[in-house]
């Protein structure tokens, strides 16, 4: 967000994925920054038995080290990662959105009272979808070295799921909310009112610099922390009350302040302001001036726009973020519901090291499912998938589409077949990370041998893996998963897309292109990505349903694979079905979403058209 953009309404805006790149970013080099401040805070903050002074944090701070390792200055800081990212980019991202919004409510230029107002807004939503993040961080930090229970993310949740009850997850959420409130309006209003300021002493389309909005994130850090801070503390001991010690938990908020200030008076609620004091300003101020260079870079691609000598990058620009969501969404449920059936029996066989696979297995496998179970049976895990692939196949196709226009930006010119394997790595990673637990409820379902489903809903599913193994169940076999999806979608949408460029040049229009020429693409894409990754995609099934006790690595399942069953019938169980489904799907896929998206181009004025005509009549 740069001082241009603040006041020049006209100019380029931000699409969302940008605002919430440059957030995420932001947040997570803060974050990691003054992680060990943050840790010996926290431990001053929940413990009233402990005297805080700068002295005595630096003491603290030598004997984790001396006891535990450099590196335990930064314990809980993985957790403070994993809700930092998402918080951080929600936060900016919603800021924007939120200051469009009232000043065209209200009719007025931007100014300290909006500000104010979306910076509040902006962190009681970023705090409302990432708290239990929040809580499970402050508990490792405190406990993660006396209590093997909170040792590791998974068995965090698990645990406090266990012994407190679902609830538990959103303890102190109230305080929070309360303090989270004025300390981002206070931060947003300080920071962006500065910067305005500085931006009004400068000629038009002058760059603030960077030590300028450092500074001004510094202030601005300084009085958000300052004004709130009682409530921080007030948070933190709702936060990291333990039930299972057989301590009475506080009553409420009020009940929480008042035995602070009634046991250890007005320095109880000021215990570590002075660490604060230097850490705080820090990290606002990373923060705040990270995120407005990375979106500043953004724009400034966005002006390269019309110097750009590119007819795909025309092509994608011509379509919406949601346009391409939808088309994506649309291709992934048909190609994924058309070959569904021969999911089921390649899974049922993957997971099984018992079973060898030949095509006549396969085949009598799915007539025993018809015979006794009905046709519906053979689409059992389908719902998983189908909820799953929606939005994966809507996240990946618009990510592409967008680190594909960021590279071409760069180079001003259509990207090669290496930009395209990089988008598309980029693509099948980020939208892999947001879905993934859908794709192991699915397989749950699926790799069940009896005639009744092993899970009896896919809510009750949900609960029992994550009451049973904990959260971190729902993202087993990730790292293969990752390993594999990134170079899979990177030569998937290499080959299609160069596939497609050749053929391009024989017609006049991408509309123009036949469907049986984007199938055929689609199917070679579709090969060459499935051979080149089918290992892996072996491993991230046998990790999938490992069970609560098995905590096999990736390596360790890879070797196991290869020793006992060989590379042929282990490694590559199942790929001669995969060779026949493989291609089918991702030819659907792509050929639909490039056909769907070529009818947008070309129709969308026309569609507009009979919209406006068809509510005129109504």
């Amino acid at each position: 967000m740069t001082g241009a953009h603040d006041n020049h309404k006209d100019g380029p805006q931000l699409t969302v994925l940008e605002s919430l790149a440059s957030g995420g970013l932001a947040g997570a080099c803060s974050k990691t920054l003054i992680a060990p401040g943050d840790r010996v805070k926290i431990l001053y903050q929940v413990n009233k038995s402990y005297q805080f002074s700068l002295r005595h944090a630096w003491q603290t701070g030598r004997s984790i080290v001396r006891k535990h390792g450099f590196t335990a200055l930064w314990r809980g800081n993985g957790a403070t990662i994993i809700r930092v990212v998402p918080y951080a980019a929600i936060t900016y991202s919603s800021f924007d959105r939120y200051h469009q919004l009232l000043t065209r409510l209200v009719r007025c230029d931007k100014n300290v009272y909006t500000r104010l107002a979306a910076g509040s807004a902006a962190g009681a939503t970023a705090t409302a979808c990432t708290y239990p993040f929040d809580l499970m961080r402050a508990r490792m930090a405190v406990y993660s070295i006396s209590n093997p229970n909170y040792r590791g993310y998974g068995l965090a949740f698990r645990h406090v799921y266990h012994t407190e009850g679902p609830s538990a997850l959103f303890r102190g959420m109230p305080v929070t909310l309360i303090g989270i409130m004025p300390y981002a309006g206070i931060s947003f209003a300080t920071f962006e009112t500065l910067k305005a300021w500085d931006q009004r002493q400068r000629p038009p389309d002058t760059a603030i610099p960077t030590h300028h909005r450092v500074a001004f994130g510094g202030i601005a850090g300084l009085i958000g922390q300052s004004a709130t801070y009682p409530l921080d503390i007030v948070r933190r001991r709702m936060q990291v009350h333990d039930s299972s010690s057989g301590v009475p938990p506080f009553k409420s908020i009020w009940d929480a302040f008042v035995t602070i200030y009634r046991t250890e008076g007005r320095k109880g609620l000021y215990k570590g302001l002075s660490m604060n004091w230097i850490k705080g300003p820090i990290a606002v101020a990373v923060s705040f001036s990270i995120n407005d260079s990375v979106k500043s870079t953004f724009l400034r691609w966005r002006q390269r726009d019309d110097h750009t000598t590119s007819n795909r990058y025309g092509e994608i620009k011509q379509i919406s973020p949601a346009e391409s969501m939808l088309a994506g969404a649309f291709a992934g449920f048909v190609a994924k519901s058309l070959i569904a059936p021969l999911d089921r029996i390649k899974i049922l066989y993957q997971v099984n090291p018992e079973r060898p696979f030949t095509y006549r297995r396969g085949c009598r496998t799915a007539q025993v499912i018809y015979a006794n179970a009905g046709p519906d049976a053979l689409w059992r895990g389908n719902l998983a998938s189908v909820l799953r692939v929606l939005p994966f196949s809507a996240i990946a196709y618009t990510t592409f589409d967008r680190l594909e226009m960021a590279l071409m930006a760069l180079r001003r010119c259509d990207t090669d077949v290496w930009g395209r394997f990089l988008a598309g790595a980029g693509a099948g990673a980020t939208a892999t990370l947001i879905t993934y637990p859908f794709d192991l409820l699915r397989v749950r379902q699926a790799a069940h041998w009896h005639l009744h489903p092993r899970y009896p809903g896919y809510v009750k599913a949900l609960l029992e893996i994550v009451s049973t193994e904990g959260i971190g169940a729902l993202w087993n076999g990730l790292r293969p998963t990752l390993l594999g999806i990134a170079p899979y979608a990177g030569l998937s949408f290499a080959t299609f897309e160069t596939l497609k460029a050749s053929i391009r040049t024989h017609y006049k229009s991408d509309a123009d292109v036949p469907m049986r020429l984007r199938l055929g693409a689609g199917m070679a894409a579709g090969l060459v990505g499935q051979i080149s990754t089918y290992p892996l995609h072996v491993v991230r099934r046998r990790m999938q349903v490992l069970g609560p006790d098995d905590s096999r690595s990736m390596t360790s399942v890879f070797s196991h694979i290869w020793r006992r069953e060989g590379v042929a019938r282990g490694l590559y169980k199942g790929m001669s079905l995969t060779v026949v489904k493989g291609p089918i799907v991702v030819a659907a896929s792509f050929a639909v979403n490039d056909f769907c998206r070529a009818q947008l181009r070309e129709n969308r004025d026309t569609w507009l058209d009979s919209v406006v005509e068809l509510s005129e009549s109504i």
